[in-house]
């Protein structure tokens, strides 16, 4: 209920009943009614209430001059104490959609450096089995074959690290969570291009790095083999 106060002022909102209190002796108690009768007009009743009170009736949408209301400074409390529970919620709020936003992009970070982790030792390997492969081709069948061969490799090795990439995005997708698919499927295909274009580079460079040292070694065994075979048939001549 809503405590009132002479000297000041309050206003009601509904049809309800007040009790107050006032500063002066209970002498000054019908000046306070007359007050109120003129401000508000007739008042719907005036009765004590059980702590001795004078409890007042008021019509809807009146301004009582001469009074305070310390539900006025309850309901300002009120309504402060509910600003800042909306605000602290607000606050949770925001705090809650940085922190989740964070654990997602750590998790599709994490998931990107596992990709690369693996698609770097995916890669490792194949340019090993590459250089191997076109190292013995060369060496058995020569240098056109070869080429043949190292092509073959790289689509071979280009196909395998896809796979691969493909099983793990599967893979981190399906522990990541359906929310997390897209953006580890997007870092996933990033990937793959890039690793597609650096095993094709990487290959193309072995290849030519082959052919020319090749060459090169096939160039010094012929001129060695020449002049040894002249230096031969010059001293049995």
């Amino acid at each position: 209920m809503t405590i009132l106060s002479y000297m000041e002022s309050a206003t009601i909102s509904t049809p309800i009943l007040i009790p107050f209190t006032l500063r002066d002796d209970h002498a000054a108690k019908p000046k306070i009614l007359d007050r109120i009768k003129v401000v508000t007009g007739p008042l719907l009743a005036a009765e004590k209430d059980r702590t001795g009170h004078l409890a007042l009736l008021l019509p809807t949408d009146r301004t009582v001059a001469g009074l305070s209301s310390s539900s006025s400074s309850s309901s300002s409390s009120s309504s402060s104490s509910s600003s800042s529970s909306s605000s602290s919620s607000l606050v949770v709020i925001v705090a809650v959609v940085v922190v989740a936003a964070v654990a997602q992009a750590a998790a599709v970070v994490l998931a990107a450096a596992a990709i690369i982790i693996i698609v770097v030792v995916v890669v490792v390997v194949v340019v090993v089995v590459v250089v191997v492969v076109v190292v013995v081709v060369v060496a058995a069948v020569g240098v056109a074959v070869a080429v043949v061969v190292v092509v073959v490799a790289a689509a071979a090795a280009a196909a395998v690290v896809v796979v691969v990439v493909v099983v793990v995005v599967v893979v981190v997708a399906v522990v990541a969570g359906v929310a997390q698919a897209a953006a580890v499927v997007l870092t996933a295909a990033i990937m793959i291009v890039v690793v597609v274009v650096a095993v094709v580079v990487v290959v193309a460079v072995v290849v030519v790095v082959v052919v020319v040292v090749e060459a090169a070694l096939e160039t010094f065994s012929t001129r060695t083999v020449s002049h040894y075979a002249y230096v031969k048939i010059g001293k049995a001549y």
